[in-house]
């Protein structure tokens, strides 16, 4: 009797940004940059990113995680991936609120909504209660986390772990505006494993 191919189970670990969750009373307006060192050496099979934000306004904000491997160029990114693009004046990202939504926003590509129709589908319930504690949304990012995946290495961009991931929030509205502060993030990197 012949084996039929070995089926994969993930196998997924979190890392975390290096940091506290900051308390601040209000976000800012600039380029924000956070970095993840991954020394493990393991060839991935899905990623998924976790932010915490102190939220204003979306409009105008860029979100995105590029990857750094251990033998590249300094400072140079291997891959990016656009969690949110810079969108003026679009009404899913307009609503401005006085006090600052805390919202912990699980990117995914499996989501069903992006970032703009999970904003949407807020109850006013959830928009109050993110204004006292953080409410978790999940959204699919405007780039698939899978161009991550993709190659034949173990090292960050060639479709492995090790190397920087360097989440960047960037404001690309008009100055002197209140938008987005980034407070934490998470990366998950999930492995299959032959069973």
């Amino acid at each position: 009797m012949l084996a039929g191919p070995a089926l994969a189970a993930q196998k997924c670990t979190e890392y975390a940004f290096q940091s506290n969750d900051l308390k601040v009373d209000k976000p800012f307006d600039h380029l924000e940059i956070a970095s993840i060192n991954v020394g493990d050496m393991t060839r991935i099979a899905d990623v998924i990113v976790t932010t915490k934000l102190l939220v204003k306004q979306f409009n105008g904000v860029k979100l995105s995680v590029d990857v750094l491997p251990p033998d590249g160029a300094k400072g140079v990114p291997e891959k990016t991936v656009v969690l949110k693009n810079e969108l003026r004046n679009n009404p899913n990202f307009l609503f401005d609120h006085m006090k600052p939504l805390k919202l912990k926003v699980e990117w995914r590509d499996d989501a069903e909504l992006t970032l703009g129709e999970a904003l949407e589908a807020m109850k006013q319930k959830e928009v109050k209660a993110a204004k006292k504690d953080f409410v978790t949304i999940v959204a699919r990012p405007d780039t698939s986390l899978a161009h991550f995946v993709s190659g034949m290495s173990a090292n960050a961009g060639s479709g492995g772990s090790r190397g920087t991931w360097e989440l960047r929030v960037e404001n690309k509205s008009f100055r002197n505006r209140e938008h987005v502060r980034l407070l934490n993030w998470d990366l998950t990197l999930c492995s299959e494993e032959a069973q």
